[in-house]
């Protein structure tokens, strides 16, 4: 089903596809630069995405290894207290007291 386009110039159908030409070449010319501006953005973007990725993984190690350190450091504490309180339920440091005969 077609129809027929009704030309008040008394213009043809190709004369007029002619007449459009200079406008779907600035239309054409329009859209390749948005899409350069797109493809851009996008690639702007990408490098944007890539650096937030690797910061959110180092951000991550790091948390990971101060978790490692305060258990570490928690363990030793815990070490030292009980090593502390062993050592005072047994007299102390190494020191015996004198036994009177």
């Amino acid at each position: 089903m077609s129809y027929i386009e009704i030309d008040p110039t008394g213009l043809g159908n190709y004369e007029l596809a002619l007449a459009r030409i200079p406008e779907l070449e600035v239309d054409l010319a329009s859209a390749v630069t948005s899409l350069k501006r797109v493809q851009e953005d996008n690639g702007a973007l990408r490098d944007i995405h890539a650096d937030l990725v690797s910061a959110y993984k180092r951000l991550q190690e790091q948390s990971e290894n101060v978790k490692v350190q305060l258990q570490r450091e928690q363990d030793e504490k815990k070490g030292f207290l009980w090593s502390s309180r062993r050592r005072l339920q047994c007299g102390g440091y190494g020191w015996k007291k004198k036994q009177k005969r």
